[in-house]
């Protein structure tokens, strides 16, 4: 399962955390998209579903994940 969100989304979620290494030195846009692009494509390779969350709230997106789960 792939939880998918955009780069605009992640770095909103993630203006104001400082937990992440990988994040942590330089523009946070520019390294989430530097991850992104060299993790993109095995997520969907890997993955046999894929799970829109840019405009789900955690809440939304644990009932989907539920749903696909037991189906």
């Amino acid at each position: 399962m792939y939880l998918y969100a955009s780069i605009d989304s992640l770095c909103q979620r993630l203006e104001h955390d400082d937990s992440r290494p990988l994040l942590s030195n330089g523009n946070k846009r520019e390294a989430l998209q530097n991850i992104f692009e060299d993790r993109q494509s095995r997520y969907e390779t890997l993955s046999t579903i894929k799970i829109d969350t840019n405009n789900s709230s955690i809440k939304e997106n644990c009932v989907t994940i539920t749903k696909h789960i037991h189906g």
